[in-house]
């Protein structure tokens, strides 16, 4: 050993050099999305190295090696390469290397996974719930491995849903990746959409459903002698379907606006049963019926003798 240290100093007093042993390659496993974009630095410092200086190649899972160019690899500046945009056979060896030497800066080993996708589910796609009915979401967040394990959260717009809310009911199934909403006695200020985001460890995906309500309307009527009046236990901006059927025959339908709240009966027999159905102008909502009868003509008291 002593030996060894003395010719060193004694080939450095003469002036002989002394090359240094070639560094080792950085080698790294990624793991990329389909779809997203990705940087492979060469050597893993990114200022390390020349566009000029160094090329890339690739080895994709069975197949042999070739230059990494042509449409989605771009070398970069800095002598990283840039994929635009990963694709599945992109998965394979990426190697960086320097191009006057042939020393073997870079080694990737790259796995390309499939981006996550949120299946959801609700009992509002078919149409309106109605004032008063439960609304039932449920998300499943869809991975290329049941050991990516994922985290979600439910939003109404732009505000998260607050499970302390005493109609709400939110289960887990994490081992499933499954996440279950439900919203009890739903109103109108419960409607607009529901978006499930999700994060993995790898990516984020979401999805929305809509919910819209439409009123549940219950109706009453009270008779004079010349019109029925009704009443509503919600507001219809668009308006009111009103349906009057007298003997299974319907006497009269007409939309009318969202304040009336009384329709002429003086066209019809006097002593009829009227049925009386109120709908607001909505797509699904729930319309309110009623009986009314429409009073006997009073007889008039016959006029008195002045004898």
């Amino acid at each position: 050993m002593t030996a060894v240290v003395v010719l060193w100093v004694a080939a450095m007093a003469i002036g002989w050099s002394v090359d240094a042993q070639p560094a080792a390659p950085h080698t790294d496993s990624l793991t990329g999305v389909a779809g997203e974009a990705t940087v492979l630095p060469c050597g893993g410092d990114p200022l390390r190295a020349d566009p000029a200086a160094v090329t890339w190649h690739r080895r994709p899972k069975g197949g042999s090696t070739v230059p990494a160019v042509g449409a989605g690899f771009q070398l970069r500046g800095d002598g990283s390469l840039w994929l635009a945009r990963l694709e599945p056979d992109h998965e394979g060896r990426f190697t960086c290397t320097d191009a006057t030497t042939d020393r073997l800066i870079a080694v990737y080993d790259l796995k390309v996974r499939k981006p996550s996708v949120i299946r959801i589910e609700s009992n509002a796609e078919s149409g309106p719930l109605s004032e008063g009915d439960t609304f039932r979401l449920t998300c499943r967040v869809l991975t290329d491995s049941a050991s990516h394990a994922a985290t979600m959260l439910v939003w109404r717009d732009d505000t998260l849903v607050a499970p302390d809310d005493p109609r709400v009911t939110l289960r887990t199934q994490r081992t499933r990746n499954v996440w279950q909403l439900s919203i009890a006695n739903v109103t109108r200020a419960d409607a607009g959409s529901y978006i499930c985001r999700a994060k993995t460890y790898f990516d984020r995906a979401e999805a929305s459903a809509q919910l819209m309500v439409a009123p549940r309307v219950a109706a009453d009527c009270t008779s004079s002698s010349a019109e029925l009046r009704w009443s509503a236990d919600a507001p219809s901006p668009g308006g009111f379907i009103v349906r009057m059927t007298v003997g299974g025959a319907v006497a009269d339908e007409a939309l009318v606006p969202a304040d009336m709240r009384s329709v002429d009966v003086s066209d019809l027999e006097p002593g009829s049963q009227v049925r009386f159905e109120v709908k607001p102008a909505e797509e699904g909502a729930v319309e309110g019926t009623a009986s009314c009868f429409v009073p006997p003509e009073t007889a008039e008291a016959p006029p008195e003798n002045d004898t």
